[in-house]
């Protein structure tokens, strides 16, 4: 049987490495990274903004648009 523990706190969610939150409408970041599908379509899930993306230099330029 599983025994069930009381009074532990919750961790503090880590903070993505990118910072989405942060951004202004017209604001961008590098990452050098080929794909951040993934990490743009949960940034947008979590803030409700919204995102574009390119391709560059080997990595990826992500702006916030709204």
């Amino acid at each position: 049987m599983i025994k069930i523990d009381k009074g532990i706190p919750i961790p503090e969610l880590k903070r993505t490495k990118y910072p989405f939150d942060l951004m202004n409408i017209g604001d961008s970041f590098f990452a050098p990274k080929p794909n951040l599908t993934a990490s743009i379509q949960c940034a947008h899930a979590r803030t409700g903004f919204k995102f574009t993306s390119k391709f560059e230099n080997g990595g990826t330029r992500v702006w916030r648009v709204e």
